[in-house]
């Protein structure tokens, strides 16, 4: 089922002696591993009454029954208990996992708030750190443009005071 890079799984009571891909039974439900939520279509009931019937589910189906709270169920049922207890059994551990997935989403979503801000004042000390480098290296050309102003002036001064020695020189020779 599905298409190419979306793979899409029906859940279905088969025989044993079927093609993997062949003949079914009954559809119980479908998986989409693509979803991030409610990734499983299911009915309980014909989970349920397949495995009262003796229905070996393969590891993939066993564990997406345990997910889905069926095989809890089930056990309880195997073990003699009534349907209430089953029932309270059921909704505590189904409240308990709801809670627990709760807490993960806010954890999660905190934690990806958190490396956002870390990203963000790592980000900032870069910048901070570029931008000294950057007027450390503006300060030194500018030193390095006024010696070098200092130094054509203090040439062209010296050219001026070598000129006129240069006269009197040439003056006296003459």
């Amino acid at each position: 089922m599905g298409r190419k890079h979306h793979a899409f799984f029906r859940i279905v009571a088969a025989d044993a002696r079927s093609p993997r891909d062949g003949r079914f039974i009954e559809k119980i439900g479908s998986y989409d591993p693509h979803k991030e939520f409610e990734k499983y279509e299911l009915s309980h009931e014909a989970a349920l009454r397949w495995l009262q019937h003796g229905a070996q589910p393969t590891e993939t189906v066993r564990t997406i029954l345990s997910d889905l709270g069926v095989m809890l169920k089930y056990h309880l049922m195997r073990q003699g208990k009534s349907a209430e207890e089953v029932d309270q059994a059921y909704q505590s551990w189904l409240n308990d996992k709801t809670r627990k997935a709760e807490s993960q989403q806010h954890v999660a979503t905190k934690s990806k708030a958190e490396k956002a801000a870390a990203a963000l004042a790592q980000e900032q000390k870069v910048r901070e750190d570029r931008a000294k480098k950057i007027s450390a290296r503006l300060a030194d050309a500018a030193q390095a443009a006024a010696d070098a102003a200092k130094a054509v002036e203090a040439e062209a001064s010296g050219e001026e005071a070598a000129a006129p020695v240069a006269e009197e020189e040439a003056a006296a020779e003459a």
